[in-house]
C-alpha cells in the first residue's frame, strides 16, 4: 500500500490496483480512481511488487522491473509526461529477485546479493551522486537482507541481523545520538539490544523490530527468543 492506491500480487503472479490513479498509479492507462481491484497488464508473471508514493514496481519472473505512476521520482519522462500511465521497462535492471520502493527511492537485488538503486532519493540517502546512468550499482548494500527507507535517512540489515544506518541525522532518526539538521552520515553500524528481524522508516523516526533474550518463570531459567521493539 502506499498514499493514495494499493497494489496486490496474487498466487498467478498478477498484479491489481485500485484508489487514486490521477499520476497512473493503476496502471490502466487512464488517470482516473477506482474502488475496485484492477488488474495491470504486464508482460509476463510477476514476482514481488513494491509502491511508493505515486508509482508502482514489478519484478518479473525473468528478472527485469517495470515501473508505472510518477516518473519524476526516477526522472523518467515518456512522451513528454512523467505521468506513465502503463508499465514500462527499466533500462539497466537486469535478473532482479526482489526490491524496496519509498520516498523518491527504489533498490534491488539480484539472485546472487547485488544491489542495484535508482532514483533522486537517493541523494539524501547516500550522499552526492556523480552523473551516470540511471541505475547504480550500491556495493554498500549487497546481500542486504532487509532494508527501510525513510525519507531522508535508511536502515539496512544482513542475514545475521546486523544493522547499519545512513542518511540525515535530523531528529535523531540515525539512532547514533546525533540530533543535528543536515548532519549527513555514511553508512555504519548502529548498536541495537538484538538481532534485526524487521523495520520501518518515515519521515525522521525509525521503528526496528529485534530478537532478544528473555527468562521465563521462575523454575525455568532457560532463555528463549522472544521479540522486542525498538523505536528512535
Amino acid at each position: 500500500r502506499s498514499s493514495g492506491f494499493a497494489l496486490a500480487l496474487d498466487g498467478a503472479g498478477s498484479v491489481w490496483a485500485w484508489g487514486a490513479g490521477h499520476d497512473g498509479e493503476l496502471g490502466h492507462g487512464k488517470p482516473r480512481q477506482s474502488a475496485l481491484p484492477g488488474r495491470v497488464e504486464l508482460p509476463g508473471p510477476v514476482r514481488a511488487i513494491a509502491a511508493s508514493q505515486a508509482s508502482a514496481w514489478a519484478v518479473l519472473a525473468d528478472g527485469s522491473v517495470c515501473f508505472w505512476g510518477n516518473g519524476q521520482m526516477i526522472d523518467l519522462v515518456e512522451r513528454g509526461s512523467v505521468r506513465i500511465k502503463q508499465p514500462k521497462r527499466i533500462d539497466g535492471m537486469a535478473g532482479i529477485d526482489r526490491l524496496v520502493a519509498a520516498h523518491h527511492a527504489c533498490a534491488a537485488w539480484t539472485a546472487a546479493g547485488e544491489c542495484h538503486v535508482l532514483g533522486g532519493g537517493w541523494e539524501n540517502l547516500l550522499g552526492p551522486q556523480d552523473p551516470g546512468p540511471r541505475v547504480r550499482r550500491e556495493p554498500r548494500l549487497d546481500g542486504s537482507a532487509g532494508l527501510a527507507l525513510g525519507d531522508r535517512h535508511a536502515l539496512a540489515w544482513d542475514a545475521q541481523g546486523q544493522a547499519m544506518v545512513f542518511g540525515m541525522a535530523n531528529a535523531g532518526a540515525l539512532g547514533l545520538g546525533i540530533d543535528q539538521e543536515d548532519h549527513w552520515q555514511a553508512p555504519g553500524p548502529v548498536s541495537l539490544p538484538g538481532r534485526v528481524l524487521s523495520a520501518a522508516c518515515g519521515i525522521d523516526v525509525s521503528l526496528v523490530v529485534v530478537a532478544c533474550a528473555c527468562r521465563f518463570g521462575t523454575r525455568d531459567c532457560r532463555l528463549r527468543p522472544a521479540a522486542s521493539t525498538v523505536a528512535w
